[in-house]
């Protein structure tokens, strides 16, 4: 691995292209993921019909607490407030309906008319509570069918406060990178970023992807990667095809 992207695919953030249910099923036929149903919203969004609809999927899937998000993406400015439903509630679920709908909003990303409703995976790999990210984490940069690199390299929590008892999973645990290559098999047509994750039963789960392109930044007048790289900023788009990118401008 450790190579850099080839393929320069223009797109912008709400095309569509990129949008969760257009590529959801094919990717849960070839790796596993989230247990997950996609709902269509009403037109104004957190109206009675989402509360009771999302209540009904928690209810027939015996889960006390949900995770939602957008086609685009989970709540942008807070998860813990727009993106995890605490308990089956339908004061609780309508909150957190209104919360991911107006953070969307705010910053300008379109909901694609629909909410997807998932299973909460046990990620808690520490004592902190807020601490939503503190697990073990893995993207994949995948083109024409191949994998070019993962990021990051290492498989860490990265935490003071994390629990001991989960150390020696840690330790044995592998990147998932034969998932990964499954997911180029399927998706060969393009360059995407693909997201991992592992529970505390050292189980991996494919989260979602994301176009590996370059869109137009009107607030600082040049193209930029439509996904993160990390500490991997120089294999990205924006970075190897930094040269032509430079002698184009958005119409």
């Amino acid at each position: 691995m450790s190579e850099s992207v080839s393929w320069l695919l223009f797109d912008e953030l709400d095309s569509g292209r990129g949008q969760f249910d257009e590529y959801y099923d094919r990717l849960d036929s070839v790796v596993p993921t989230p247990d997950t149903e996609i709902l269509e919203l009403s037109d104004t969004g957190a109206e009675k019909w989402d509360t009771e609809s999302i209540k009904s999927v928690m209810e027939d899937n015996g889960w006390d607490r949900a995770f939602i998000r957008t086609m685009q993406k989970a709540a942008p400015r807070s998860i813990e407030k727009g993106s995890v439903i605490h308990n089956q509630s339908e004061s609780e679920i309508g909150k957190t309906v209104r919360s991911l709908l107006t953070q969307t909003n705010l910053s300008e990303w379109d909901h694609g008319g629909k909410i997807a409703v998932r299973e909460i995976l046990d990620t808690r790999f520490c004592l902190g509570s807020k601490h939503h990210m503190c697990h073990p984490e893995i993207r994949y940069i995948i083109e024409g069918g191949d994998v070019l690199c993962k990021i990051p390299d290492d498989i860490d929590v990265n935490c003071g406060m994390q629990y001991d008892y989960l150390d020696e999973m840690i330790e044995r645990a592998e990147p998932p990178t034969e998932l990964a290559e499954r997911v180029a098999g399927e998706f060969s047509d393009s360059t995407w970023a693909v997201d991992f994750v592992l529970d505390t039963n050292g189980d991996w789960y494919c989260l979602e992807m994301n176009l590996n392109g370059v869109r137009w930044d009107d607030e600082s007048g040049r193209w930029r990667n439509m996904c993160g790289y990390g500490g991997k900023m120089h294999l990205s788009p924006e970075v190897v095809h930094g040269s032509v990118l430079s002698q184009i401008q958005d119409d």
